[in-house]
C-alpha cells in the first residue's frame, strides 16, 4: 500500500508539473539500444513472479538520440509494467526498437486481455481507467499513460495503441 501511495504522489507531482507547462527535458546523446536493454533487464525481474518473459529485439545500429534518459525510462517502465499487469502468467511481452523511414519506433506488445474498443478513448487521459482488470490484482493510478504521452510529445514524438480483446495490446511511440 505504501509503494502504491508513493507512486500515486509521484504521478500527481509529475502530472501537475506537466499540466503547468513545466515539463523539463534534460536531453543528452543516448545509446538507445543500451538504455532499452537495461530497462528490459530490470523489468524481467518484475515479470518473473508471473512467469512472464520479456523478449527484447533491436537493430544492431540504431542512431544515437537526444533524450531525457530518466523520462524515457519512466515511459518504458510504465508500458512494460502495464503489459505485465494486464497479462496472464506464462505469456510473453515483446519489446522492440526499429527504424521506420526517418523515425525510431519502440513498441511493447503483450499477450494480455486486450482493450475493448469502447475503452480506447479513455486511454492517455488523466485518472481514466478501463473496464479491463489486472490479472493478479495489481493497482493503477490512471496517470501512467497520460504522463507517458506528455513525455513522448515533449520529445517531439507520438504514442499510440493497437489492441484486440483476447489477443493483447501493442503500445508504440
Amino acid at each position: 500500500s505504501s509503494q502504491f501511495m508513493l507512486g500515486l504522489v509521484n504521478d500527481l507531482l509529475d502530472i501537475a508539473a506537466i499540466e503547468s507547462g513545466k515539463l523539463r527535458l534534460n536531453q543528452e546523446p543516448t545509446d538507445l539500444n543500451r538504455l532499452v536493454g537495461q530497462v528490459a533487464t530490470l523489468n524481467r525481474v518484475l515479470a518473473a513472479p508471473k512467469e512472464i518473459e520479456i523478449r527484447y529485439s533491436t537493430l544492431k545500429s540504431v542512431p544515437t538520440l537526444l533524450l531525457d534518459k530518466q523520462k524515457f525510462v519512466q515511459v518504458l517502465n510504465n508500458l512494460l509494467s502495464n503489459a505485465v499487469k494486464y497479462s496472464p502468467s506464462q505469456t510473453t511481452i515483446q519489446l522492440r526498437v526499429k527504424l521506420a523511414s526517418d523515425s525510431v519506433v519502440v513498441t511493447v506488445k503483450d499477450e494480455g486481455l486486450g482493450i475493448p474498443p469502447s475503452d480506447m478513448d479513455k486511454l492517455f487521459k488523466p485518472f481514466s481507467v478501463t473496464s479491463v482488470r489486472s490479472t493478479a490484482g495489481e493497482k493503477s493510478t490512471g496517470l501512467g499513460l497520460t504522463i507517458s504521452r506528455r513525455i513522448i510529445e515533449g520529445h517531439g514524438g507520438n504514442i499510440w495503441v493497437e489492441s484486440e480483446v483476447g489477443h493483447g495490446s501493442t503500445f508504440g511511440f
